[in-house]
Protein backbone atom coordinates (compact mmCIF):
# COMPACT_ATOMS: atom_id res chain seq x y z
CA UNK A 1 0.00 0.00 0.00
CA UNK A 2 3.02 1.84 0.61
CA UNK A 3 3.91 1.54 -2.67
CA UNK A 4 1.07 2.27 -4.10
CA UNK A 5 0.54 5.74 -2.46
CA UNK A 6 4.27 6.66 -3.29
CA UNK A 7 3.73 5.97 -6.81
CA UNK A 8 1.00 8.46 -6.68
CA UNK A 9 -1.74 5.08 -7.53
CA UNK A 10 -5.21 4.19 -5.91
CA UNK A 11 -4.96 2.47 -2.55
CA UNK A 12 -6.84 -0.84 -3.14
CA UNK A 13 -7.58 -2.70 -0.29
CA UNK A 14 -9.47 -6.35 0.47
CA UNK A 15 -13.02 -5.93 2.51
CA UNK A 16 -13.63 -7.18 5.92
CA UNK A 17 -9.65 -8.16 6.26
CA UNK A 18 -6.41 -7.32 7.97
CA UNK A 19 -4.45 -8.57 10.69
CA UNK A 20 -2.65 -8.29 13.88
CA UNK A 21 1.20 -6.58 13.63
CA UNK A 22 3.97 -6.71 15.52
CA UNK A 23 7.10 -3.96 15.06
CA UNK A 24 10.61 -5.16 15.33
CA UNK A 25 11.59 -3.08 18.15
CA UNK A 26 8.52 -4.39 20.05
CA UNK A 27 9.93 -7.75 19.84
CA UNK A 28 13.57 -7.39 20.34
CA UNK A 29 12.32 -5.34 23.70
CA UNK A 30 10.49 -8.30 24.33
CA UNK A 31 13.37 -10.63 23.62
CA UNK A 32 15.28 -8.98 25.86
CA UNK A 33 13.23 -8.88 28.82
CA UNK A 34 12.07 -12.55 28.60
CA UNK A 35 15.64 -13.69 28.46
CA UNK A 36 16.47 -11.18 31.70
CA UNK A 37 14.02 -12.92 33.37
CA UNK A 38 13.98 -16.83 34.47
CA UNK A 39 10.29 -16.49 35.79
CA UNK A 40 9.40 -15.85 32.08
CA UNK A 41 10.54 -19.36 31.39
CA UNK A 42 8.36 -21.63 30.01
CA UNK A 43 5.86 -19.07 29.51
CA UNK A 44 3.69 -18.11 26.51
CA UNK A 45 3.06 -14.51 25.19
CA UNK A 46 1.07 -12.88 22.90
CA UNK A 47 3.49 -10.60 21.01
CA UNK A 48 1.26 -8.49 18.25
CA UNK A 49 -0.94 -5.73 18.15
CA UNK A 50 -5.00 -4.84 18.05
CA UNK A 51 -6.61 -5.83 14.77
CA UNK A 52 -6.51 -3.43 12.10
CA UNK A 53 -8.32 -4.18 9.09
CA UNK A 54 -6.13 -3.36 5.42
CA UNK A 55 -8.39 -0.38 5.09
CA UNK A 56 -8.22 1.31 8.35
CA UNK A 57 -4.12 1.16 7.28
CA UNK A 58 -4.70 2.64 3.97
CA UNK A 59 -6.95 5.49 5.63
CA UNK A 60 -3.84 6.18 8.08
CA UNK A 61 -1.22 6.03 5.55
CA UNK A 62 -3.24 8.83 3.06
CA UNK A 63 -3.97 10.52 6.32
CA UNK A 64 0.19 11.12 6.48
CA UNK A 65 0.26 11.04 2.80
CA UNK A 66 -2.27 13.33 0.65
CA UNK A 67 -6.33 12.92 0.16
CA UNK A 68 -5.86 9.84 -2.24
CA UNK A 69 -8.91 7.88 -1.86
CA UNK A 70 -9.23 3.42 -1.07
CA UNK A 71 -10.70 1.16 -3.17
CA UNK A 72 -12.68 -1.16 -1.19
CA UNK A 73 -12.71 -4.87 -2.93
CA UNK A 74 -14.91 -7.67 -1.54
CA UNK A 75 -12.41 -10.53 -1.08
CA UNK A 76 -14.57 -12.63 -4.53
CA UNK A 77 -13.29 -10.15 -6.14
CA UNK A 78 -9.73 -9.52 -4.72
CA UNK A 79 -7.58 -10.45 -7.39
CA UNK A 80 -4.51 -9.19 -4.83
CA UNK A 81 -2.04 -11.45 -2.92
CA UNK A 82 -4.05 -14.23 -1.05
CA UNK A 83 -2.44 -13.07 2.00
CA UNK A 84 -4.07 -9.91 2.34
CA UNK A 85 -7.54 -11.42 1.63
CA UNK A 86 -8.03 -13.22 5.09
CA UNK A 87 -8.31 -12.03 8.94
CA UNK A 88 -5.08 -12.36 10.64
CA UNK A 89 -6.49 -11.73 14.28
CA UNK A 90 -4.23 -12.57 16.74
CA UNK A 91 -5.30 -9.93 19.62
CA UNK A 92 -7.52 -11.50 22.05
Amino acid sequence: MTKQEMEDKELEVASKSGGSFLYIDGLLKCFELFFLNQNSFGQVFNLSSQFLTWEEIAKNIIAETGNRKVKIISRENWKGSSFLVNEWNLSS
